[in-house]
């Protein structure tokens, strides 16, 4: 560990520099695209291969610049391989053609597409899987809400934290399990919690400088992740609840694997092929965020496994609501549609008690897939570096910044 050179941050910034450069490009000079598109994923491969990424003193995460650079790799061949931006990638409203406008107005077009991985605001924003907009109409008002919320969440950051210090499983050493021991193992899900409130907490004090700047208005900034009532199936956990940010590039690559291999788009097995590739895209890019740090290609691929087992899940699922409703109990169908069966409320969601079945499964099939994952992570010392502070426990015992040390 920690044997290669640390990469250069201006060769990180270089990288971002061609990929917003060939965005400009029109489409006469595709060739030029192409080739930027070559340098961006050789540069790439060779930082990630040769260099180590570890820029914690700068507030940096190791994992965070490795997973940036496959991010970027995999954003570009979606926005300049696989499509004409041009063409395909446009503002809502927008109806100048971006190949004729000034060089400086095509500049501004590119940053934005590359600042807004999501699309928001972009006739590819995928509305039906991210958060409602804001609707403050004020931007103080809207300060006030994302601090008031900024709150709530770092008291449950508090409680998850105190909750996974206390799981024997979340630990860097080898953890020693007997008796009752093993019934954390449903506590699992805590290192995902913490991201999500961590990541959460991050995006709206983002959003809150935005607004502030006037670099972006309150209804620009729909949160990061959805909300985890939500994600009573296993898809709707990826497809509502979690973040999108790695959407359009699993969604572009999906569809062109299954157009190369000609298949019929409305079969079952083309739907499952786009599945898997989608998983596979961002299991690909998780698995480089870990075996950089790592320095090894074999101790992190349980995150491929993870990622994989993802499509196993939804399909089982799917399976199962398909069934479910055969005999008289109503789910939205395959979770992909607005009407629901007999067991549906009026918003075509199912009843109250079928989401809590859904809830509990949810929840058992993360505790079972995720440390395929995480424990590698575990042992390269993940619960070392997420930030530790605990205002329970500086009123309790004092221990304001915690780390790693059982809550009783």
């Amino acid at each position: 560990m920690g044997s290669k050179p640390n990469l250069n941050l201006w060769l990180w910034i270089l990288l971002e520099g061609l990929y917003i450069l060939a965005l400009t490009l029109k489409p006469a000079r595709h060739r030029w695209r192409q080739l930027l598109f070559v340098a961006i994923f050789s540069i790439a491969g060779y930082a990630l291969v040769y260099y180590r990424t570890d820029y914690r003193h700068l507030g940096v995460g190791e994992r965070g610049l490795s997973a940036r650079l496959p991010i970027l790799v995999a954003f570009a061949s979606s926005n300049l391989m696989l499509c004409e931006p041009h063409r395909d990638i446009r503002l809502i409203g927008q109806k100048a053609n971006i190949s004729e406008l000034p060089f400086t107005e095509r500049l501004w077009w590119a940053v934005l597409v590359w600042a807004n991985p999501r699309g928001v605001n972009f006739a590819h924003e995928p509305t039906a899987n991210l958060p409602s907009r804001p609707t403050h109409t004020t931007h103080i008002s809207f300060v006030l809400e994302q601090l008031q919320s900024i709150l709530g969440y770092m008291l449950l950051l508090d409680l998850v934290g105190a909750m996974n210090r206390a799981n024997p499983y979340y630990t860097k050493d080898v953890p020693v399990i007997v008796g009752m021991q093993r019934l954390w193992w449903i506590a699992g899900f805590g290192f995902g919690a913490a991201i999500w409130l961590l990541v959460s907490m991050q995006f709206m004090f983002l959003s809150i400088m935005l607004v502030l700047l006037g670099a972006s208005n309150p209804n620009d900034c729909p949160r990061f992740f959805g909300s985890p009532f939500d994600g009573y199936t296993v898809r709707r956990v990826w497809s509502k609840f979690w973040h999108q940010m790695l959407r359009r590039p699993c969604v572009t690559h999906a569809d062109f694997a299954a157009k190369a291999l000609q298949l019929d788009p409305n079969s079952k097995n083309t739907y499952i092929l786009k599945l898997t590739v989608a998983f596979l895209l961002s299991g690909i890019i998780h698995y480089i965020s870990e075996a950089v740090p790592a320095e090894s290609i074999t101790e992190p691929l349980g995150c491929l496994v993870f990622f994989l087992l993802q499509t196993v899940a939804i399909v089982f699922e799917e399976f199962v609501i398909k069934l479910a409703r055969a005999v008289g109990f109503g789910v939205a169908k395959c979770d992909r549609s607005r009407k629901g069966g007999p067991n549906a409320n009026s918003e075509g969601k199912p009843s109250w008690w079928v989401r809590v079945v859904g809830y509990l499964w949810v929840l058992l099939w993360i505790d079972f897939s995720l440390p395929y994952w995480t424990a590698a992570g575990y042992r390269a010392g993940w619960t070392e570096e997420i930030p530790q502070f605990s205002v329970i426990l500086g009123l309790w015992k004092g221990d304001w910044f915690p780390l790693n040390k059982p809550v009783m």
